[in-house]
């Protein structure tokens, strides 16, 4: 994403500290890497935490990462807006979706 020109920002604060950051930041997407089943396990309450956190802008959620073509019923049950396990899909959905929103709002 960095290197199509997006702004991007890597948290690994604890959570408090990065839903705060999130809700002064107002991102258009919160991306999540997801490389084990712990992980997915892990990220459907993080999604919701961070969805309540956001609540007054409403960002994309994605999800992506290694663990998630392994483990398709885990992420069948994450709140997300896309689904990628290929990077170049993931940035051209996002796109596309952010894209869709800003146009709907004009």
């Amino acid at each position: 994403f960095a290197r199509a020109g997006w702004r991007t920002r890597v948290g690994q604060e604890d959570e408090s500290a990065l839903f705060s950051q999130m809700a002064a930041m107002k991102p258009d997407m919160i991306a999540l890497s997801l490389g084990s089943e712990t992980d997915l396990r892990a990220a459907a309450g993080f999604i919701l935490r961070a969805r309540n956190a956001c609540r007054n802008f409403s960002p994309v959620v994605m999800v992506g990462g290694a663990a998630v073509p392994f483990f398709p019923s885990l992420v069948e049950r994450l709140d997300a807006d896309i689904v990628s396990g290929d990077a170049t899909d993931a940035l051209a959905r996002a796109t596309e979706l952010l894209t869709e929103r800003t146009v709907g709002t004009r």
